[in-house]
């Protein structure tokens, strides 16, 4: 099983990544499991992610279909926080994903002239005060952004977020420590500061 070092900055990641692809693709390391009595093979805790549940459970006549996948290069890249494409650039090409520290766009909900968090409701983002939460994989931590005003505005929300039906803003907000990548120009960071809000009234339609 790969320990995986969140203090590393994303691109560190990407490397560590391929290399745990390429070491398991080898055979050299192994996904973290167990056997069962009959012989199936099932990922640890620290190993299963959200793909694996899209996987064939094993049998008796497929008893490694979820060790096959925890080989993949989607399942290592979902290990350490990264997308696989990235990791297949790097591999294919030697060329790293452009992510740097700057300035980014969040889509919040607009309470009582306030700003606050459209998922939790609660998180309250204030001009000038900086917040920080530790970065993990699968959408588990950090601040979500965006690269530009249009992408921010399209964000979407699960149906259960709390100010899901809330008025909208849009803050521009100084972003650095580590971060995750994700589909669809979504970016999770550390660190980030809210300096202005650019666009006081977004349609949630």
């Amino acid at each position: 099983m790969a320990k995986v070092n969140y203090n590393l900055t994303y691109n560190e990641r990407v490397v560590e990544a391929a290399k745990e692809y390429l070491a398991r693709k080898e055979r050299k390391v192994h996904p973290e499991g167990y056997f069962d009595n009959g012989g199936r093979w099932f990922p640890s805790e620290n190993e299963k992610l959200i793909c694996c549940s899209n996987i064939r459970r094993p049998s008796v006549s497929w008893p490694y279909s979820l060790m096959k996948h925890c080989r993949t290069m989607g399942h290592v890249a979902g290990l350490f926080g990264v997308l696989k494409k990235d990791v297949m650039r790097y591999l294919n090409k030697g060329i790293l994903p452009e992510v740097e520290e700057g300035y980014y766009y969040k889509l919040v909900a607009v309470i009582d002239n306030k700003y606050f968090s459209i998922f939790d409701g609660k998180t309250q983002y204030e001009i000038g005060k900086t917040l920080i939460e530790e970065v993990k994989p699968d959408f588990e931590g950090g601040f979500y952004v965006y690269k530009t005003i249009k992408e921010a505005q399209n964000a979407v929300f699960p149906s259960t977020s709390k100010l899901l039906k809330a008025t909208r803003a849009i803050l521009k907000v100084k972003c650095c420590g580590n971060y995750c990548k994700y589909e669809n120009g979504k970016i999770a960071f550390s660190e980030i500061t809210p300096v202005e809000v650019v666009c006081k009234e977004v349609s949630n339609e």
